[in-house]
């Protein structure tokens, strides 16, 4: 048998009939449309089963630095750098500062906003 007559795997959402209700649920949403019937749907034996296939065939995709499985002696043998804490109290210290000047600036805003809605009222009145 060649490529050109070898049928194709179907989906598991096509197994479970479900292509077209996704279809017609995705169709829908694109206009705001309500769905009152959506948990009938969601709780439907095929969309159960449909699920139940999916998480059980997910075994998870491992890209970047992700860690599969970390051990007790991983964890024990792991450097964790936290700063002194004389570095600590200068980190607090340097954003109660950036907190009191942030204050400072929203409240000279909130007097130049004030400010300019007086002169526009001076000047269209």
């Amino acid at each position: 048998m060649d490529n050109a007559s070898a049928a194709k795997p179907i989906r598991h959402a096509q197994y479970y009939n479900m292509t077209g209700v996704f279809d017609n649920l995705y169709e829908a949403s694109k206009f705001g449309s309500a769905f009152p019937d959506l948990m009938t749907t969601i709780l439907s034996q095929n969309n159960i089963l449909l699920s139940y296939r999916n998480i059980k065939n997910n075994t998870g995709s491992l890209t970047g630095t992700t860690i599969k499985n970390l051990g007790l002696k991983a964890i024990r043998n792991t450097n964790i750098c936290t700063p002194t804490i004389d570095e600590q109290a200068k980190i607090g210290v340097l954003f109660q500062n950036l907190d009191k000047t942030i204050t400072l600036h929203q409240h000279k805003l909130e007097k130049l906003q004030e400010l300019k809605k007086g002169y526009l009222q001076k000047m269209f009145c």
